[in-house]
């Protein structure tokens, strides 16, 4: 439609331009389905939160749910009719697309496996009463596969699927028969209609229409520019095979018919015989195709996001960041205090030569109207100018626009420069997209990836550092493959990390490591590759795994690992333990209520374990911070809205009602909750699906002067759990003095010499036995206790002994904790 509008001589000429953009944008974004096609499986799949593939052995095509909606893995392997031949490159070919499509109708479906569902839903019932092997005919999901076999030189397989389900499966003389499935919208008439003259729209939106097998001899539409015929001599129920077709008169040999072929009064004439022939069997007798050649699709990637780089930027509003525009999701978004910001990025991996790049606008007012997009291939000491905008809208908020970069190279970091805009600048997404080609040629460099944060015992996987660059050979010729270890910075062995080849010539090192103790921890991964080693020093924040009492009183499940299956709201959704983490939510850090001082921690509860109160009667004894004034209950409800009554007694046995109301997980606060975490989506079965979420704090309850809470009991709620809903409390807020720390001013020392050095000075919270505290000293050596000198005004000291070898300047790094939860803090230390 955009290159159509760009030649329409209505379209002003400041569109045009643009309108060429888009359309080139969007055909090329028309591949991307190969980036959910998974080679281990030969099957599209959908992805876990890090990008990669789950398990391959766990799958199986035949399961319902999950990641397919209303089918399974095998209806979902044919959902690229814009693109053919690059799907067909992805299965080895024309006779790989073949076979797939002859497995795809002799494998039977039986409406035994439900799989993400939990169980049968008509859908499979209907596609099993098909009798066509796994082709779903009752539901839209499938209507196009049967005209796939048009894309393998094999029509004459098309025309039989298609005559065998207009003779089979519309048919029925009573009300509610003749449709194998649901009529929606009219899409099961369409298609009969359709088929029956021997077309179909495969290409949707294109002008193409596909050839099947009519079943009738004669069928002619009247349309006031000229009737349209079809005719079939010696049609039959015998004779279903295409042995040739001409449009007036005139031999058409291709299997795809154009619309600009059947204007006017047009008669398309198909030779019809009982046996298959080679009609259609020619490379160009296929459909026009985006992809040419016999290779798979390369579609652009973007060559920013998570562990690609840093991002930066100038006049930035309080609390925002720059690494929003950059994480693959326009939820986020960035405000800026001027018309005038500059947003950078620089690749932690190899140069790369983008040759387009997006711009998403904000989802408040302040576009950017003019701008320069600069390149540096020298960490921003120099920039050149590689595209340059003027004139620009954006009319509807959060709004995604490309731009093909006029000037392009090879460079490791990128700028845009906004040099004019509607008002202060709001933007959502930045995206520099790249196919790889002219990567930039480097040393062996390894990148520490993002800080880890996560609580002591508890087992940690995930991705440490990216490496690029080097020479995978060992000085025979021979080629080999990189290798890492990781030290883990807690004085335990190091391990092998597992590498894993990566797009834009960067790969990736992970492992899984449980830390023991809680601390600030430099992991260190080093890469070998060849004659080449690097290595990198990591971050991760291990936080004290505290067990409230209150957890005691948790009956209920809610956080579940994506790829299992929890129940929290009494059928198959859960909370996401990871979709936490990506709020900042790990079990044991301090966090705050917003707009409140309330702050709160969520228990460290272990895996598999009950994680959440629900309304059934019980209590949960509560220990407050000193000086609290206010208690809130953090959680969330279920199914629907829930209102209910809990009692709070107080240590002196008196007792006062509160209510603990919570608005549905997926809509907004109520009652006067406020949203504590909103994640960006929730499992569903063993996937996930894009509820947002929410953790709400409770309108808190004010605690009369001289008062300690000692506990809550809830509510008993009845009903079923999955129609009913439950409310689920997950922690105990409160605005008592927490735990706090100040840190030491800055400090100098002489290398290869012990040096005691003040941290600094712990208060508030809830020491009980005392404060604990454990200190890194930025030089990558083993993460050990601090120690901690207790004053007599409950305050503490916190300090420590240590020898650096080398000079430099160091980022000493400390957690303090005491019963309940911790803080880290940070001073820096100059070594001569």
């Amino acid at each position: 439609m955009a290159a159509k509008l760009a030649t329409d001589p209505a379209t002003p000429d400041s569109r045009r331009a643009g309108l060429r953009e888009e359309s080139a944008y969007f055909l090329e974004r028309a591949t991307h389905y190969v980036n959910s096609f998974d080679e281990a499986t030969d099957f599209f799949r959908g992805r876990q939160p890090d990008g990669a593939f789950p398990d391959a052995s766990s799958f199986d095509p035949e399961d319902w749910g999950g990641d397919f909606t209303e089918t399974n893995g095998w209806n979902f392997a044919f959902h690229a009719p814009q693109d053919g031949v690059g799907l067909a490159n992805l299965y080895g070919g024309r006779d790989g697309l073949a076979k797939k499509l002859d497995e795809f109708f002799s494998t039977p479906e039986t409406a035994t496996k439900p799989g993400g569902y939990g169980g049968v839903i008509h859908e499979m019932r209907e596609a099993r009463d098909v009798r066509m092997g796994m082709l779903g005919q009752s539901n839209q999901v499938s209507h196009h596969i049967p005209y796939m076999y048009d894309w393998t030189g094999q029509q004459w397989k098309t025309a039989e699927k298609v005559r065998e389900i207009l003779r089979r499966l519309y048919v029925g003389t009573e009300t509610g028969q003749g449709y194998p499935g649901d009529e929606d919208n009219g899409e099961m008439s369409a298609w009969y209609v359709l088929s029956a003259l021997g077309i179909y729209p495969l290409e949707v939106g294109s002008s193409q229409w596909a050839i099947g097998s009519p079943k009738f001899e004669r069928t002619t539409i009247h349309r006031t520019q000229g009737d349209l015929t079809f005719e079939a001599p010696g049609n039959s129920e015998r004779n279903i095979y295409v042995q040739g077709v001409t449009v007036d008169g005139k031999t058409h040999q291709s299997v795809s018919l154009d619309q600009a072929d059947l204007t006017g009064a047009t008669t398309v004439t198909y030779r019809m015989g009982p046996t298959p022939s080679d009609f259609g069997s020619r490379e160009q007798d296929l459909p026009p195709s985006l992809t040419k050649g016999t290779e798979a699709p390369n579609p652009l990637k973007d060559a920013t996001g998570k562990n690609r780089g840093k991002a930066a930027a100038t006049d930035l509003a309080s609390g925002g960041s720059a690494a929003s525009l950059f994480d693959n999701t326009s939820r986020t978004s960035a405000a800026f205090t001027s018309a005038t910001p500059s947003v950078t990025y620089s690749l932690s991996g190899a140069g790369q030569r983008a040759t387009w790049y997006t711009v998403t606008s904000g989802p408040e007012k302040g576009d950017p109207t003019a701008w320069r997009l600069q390149g540096s291939k020298n960490d921003g000491k120099t920039w050149r100018t590689l595209d340059t905008r003027s004139g620009q809208t954006f009319p509807w908020r959060v709004q995604t626009r490309p731009f093909r970069i006029a000037h392009t190279g090879t460079y490791t970091s990128y700028r845009l420069v906004v040099t004019d805009a509607t008002g202060r600048v709001n933007l959502s997404e930045l995206e520099l997209l790249t196919d790889g080609s002219k990567e930039q040629n480097t040393a062996l460099k390894v990148t520490a990836g993002d800080a880890v944060e996560t609580s002591a015992g508890q087992e940690w996987s995930g991705q440490v550092a990216t490496f690029s660059g080097g020479v995978a050979d060992n000085g025979t010729g021979s080629d080999v493959t990189a290798t890492a270890t990781i030290d883990w910075g807690d004085g335990t062995e190091p391990s092998q990390g597992v590498v894993k080849a990566g797009d834009l010539g960067t790969s990736t090192v992970s492992g899984t490591h449980t830390w023991a103790e809680p601390g600030y921890y430099q992991p260190r991964v080093t890469v070998t590759l060849g004659k080449e080693s690097a290595s990198a020093l990591g971050a991760a924040t291990v936080h004290q795994a505290v067990l409230p009492s209150y957890a005691a009183a948790f009956d209920l499940q809610c956080i579940g690992d994506v790829g299992t299956s929890v129940a929290c709201d009494g059928g198959r959704s859960g909370i996401a333990r990871q979709a936490l983490v990506d709020q900042g939510v790990v079990p044991g850090k301090l966090l705050t209520v917003p707009g409140s001082d309330l702050s709160w921690s969520l228990p460290a509860v272990p895996a598999g374990d009950p994680d959440s109160a629900t309304g059934a009667g019980q209590t949960l004894d509560v220990t407050l911070a000193p000086g609290a004034t206010q208690m809130s209950l953090i959680g969330t409800a279920t199914q629907k809205n829930q209102d209910t009554m809990s009692t709070v007694t107080f240590t002196d046995g008196s007792t006062v009602q509160y209510p603990v109301q919570y608005g549905d997980w997926c809509g907004d606060a109520r009652f006067g909750n406020t949203v504590a975490v909103e994640m960006t989506y929730r499992t569903n079965g063993t996937g996930t699906d894009s509820c947002h979420v929410k953790l709400f704090a409770t309108a808190p309850l004010d605690i009369p002067e001289g008062k300690t809470v000692q506990s809550v009991t809830l509510a008993r709620q009845t009903g079923d759990p999955q129609s009913a809903g439950r409310i689920h409390v997950l922690a105990v807020a409160d605005d008592g003095a927490p735990i706090a720390l100040e840190t030491a001013a800055d400090a100098s020392t002489t290398k290869g010499s012990a040096a005691t050095v003040t941290l600094g000075t712990v208060t508030g919270g809830v020491p009980g036995d005392g404060y604990t505290a454990r200190v890194q000293w930025g030089d990558g050596t083993v993460t050990e206790d601090a120690t901690v000198t207790a004053a007599a005004d409950g305050t503490a000291t916190v300090s420590g002994s240590h020898t650096w070898a080398a000079a430099g300047t160091y980022t000493v790094h400390v957690l303090v904790g005491d019963e309940r939860t911790d803080v880290l803090g940070s001073l820096t230390v100059t070594v001569r």
